[in-house]
């Protein structure tokens, strides 16, 4: 799979109350549908019994392909390095982790062992060790740190028994701290870790001052999977189907037969690896300028650029790219962690003597089109189709583009914080 994008996979901040998504805002199901056959408590409750819901379409797929076997699954792990400097408190750090957590059932869930449901616990403690380098030659303490978080990143999950979120504390000297969070990517997204940054340092800024805290109520992620299983049918559905099913009508895209140093392997491996590039100001500022002057945000700009690329090195003219959609944005809940990505296969041909004006022109419209139909899940499509499986290869999609917001270094209460993403593989 490639993987084409910008700046670290975090979500921005949430849209005002008000502030629609492009796409036609789902709307949740009444309540007496939401809650039947639906154990609903609140997050630590005495006496509370556990909820129980049905697995997005999402969380099927990657539960599918987790569980077949270790390195699957280590594959699906999401993590991120944050740097604290200054004088840490690690109960106020672990306190306020803990508080998260009872916000936010997605952190609470495990997972069925058929992967027929997901199950969310009233309550869940997760501890934040230490890991003391202090006593680590200077020359050796990044190296070990490195290699300390590289280890955390790739440590498998159990879906079925959980916890999926696992946090430790790697103290470097006593004014330096890497907290590194890792969670399954079946009960988060880049959306859900803004949020949970966000919430920490709001809860980590009350422990310290003895300030109370005003957050706004978390968004339910049982209401949220049961909202999209109420969607797989009606006519709004049934007309999203129609759309994607017209994108898709045959002849299929060929695969990409981009240009290789090696043999392709003949089966999927989870290995990877990352190159980061830095765009100078000047360049960022012309990419904007052109955009504007040609009706087209940057990110229009910068995947019609990539698909150029893409032709450039396969010689195809018909071209699938994938990319992300937040699932917060079309239900429009703004406040809620779990795993709500959908993937959009976004399908465009280079035709003839095309300009990369009139290329752009076309792209903006198939984006257009995507983002009216985005809670079509993927998966679904994938059935549909019912495509040929080719080993080593992914099915429909095999490249994906995104442009997320980045978090430069901030303040964490008086903490100075950097984010830093490990790489799991």
């Amino acid at each position: 799979m490639v993987r084409g994008g910008f700046l670290p996979c975090l979500a921005p901040e949430p849209p005002n109350g008000g502030e629609r998504a492009a796409a036609g805002a789902a709307t949740l199901p009444p309540p007496e549908v939401r809650r039947a056959g639906v154990a609903l408590a609140s997050p630590g409750a005495s006496g509370a019994t556990a909820a129980r819901a049905p697995l997005t379409e999402g969380q099927k797929q990657i539960w599918a392909l987790a569980t077949l076997d270790e390195e699957g699954g280590r594959a699906y792990n999401q993590s991120v390095a944050i740097h604290l400097r200054g004088p840490l408190s690690h109960e106020a750090l672990a306190a306020s982790l803990q508080k998260v957590v009872a916000r936010h059932e997605a952190l609470r869930a495990t997972f069925s062992p058929d992967g027929d449901y997901q199950e969310i616990a009233p309550a869940v403690e997760i501890p934040v060790p230490v890991l003391d380098l202090t006593r680590q030659r200077d020359s050796e303490r990044e190296a070990e740190a490195a290699r300390l978080l590289g280890e955390l990143g790739r440590e498998a999950f159990d879906c079925a028994h959980g916890p999926l979120l696992r946090a430790r504390l790697l103290r470097l000297a006593s004014d330096h701290h890497v907290f590194a969070l890792t969670m399954h990517h079946i009960v988060s997204d880049g959306w859900s870790m803004g949020i949970i940054l966000r919430e920490l340092e709001e809860f980590y800024a009350a422990e310290r001052s003895g300030r109370p805290v005003s957050l706004r109520p978390p968004d339910s992620f049982v209401e949220y999977a049961l909202s999209e299983a109420a969607r797989r049918s009606g006519p709004e559905a049934e007309e999203a189907e129609r759309y994607w099913l017209g994108q898709f009508a045959p002849p299929l895209p060929p695969t990409l037969g981009l240009p290789t140093d090696r043999p392709r392997s003949a089966v999927q491996t989870y290995v990877g690896a990352q190159q980061h590039m830095a765009l100078d100001d000047e360049l960022y500022l012309a990419l904007k300028r052109l955009s504007a002057s040609l009706g087209c945000t940057l990110f229009m700009t910068l995947l019609a650029g990539f698909k150029v690329l893409l032709h450039h090195l396969t010689g195809e003219q018909d071209i699938v790219v994938g990319t992300p959609s937040a699932g917060q944005l079309a239900a429009e809940s703004f406040n809620l962690v779990g795993y709500c990505v959908n993937l959009l296969p976004l399908r465009s041909r280079i035709m003839g003597q095309m300009t990369f004006a009139e290329y752009l022109g076309s792209l903006k419209r198939i984006l257009s089109g995507a983002y009216d139909h985005q809670s079509y899940p993927y998966g679904v499509l994938l059935k549909r189709l019912n495509l040929p499986r080719v080993p080593g290869r992914s099915p429909l999609v095999e490249a994906i583009f995104n442009l997320d917001h980045g978090l430069p270094p901030q303040k964490f209460f008086d903490l100075e914080m950097e984010l830093r993403p490990i790489h799991n593989g």
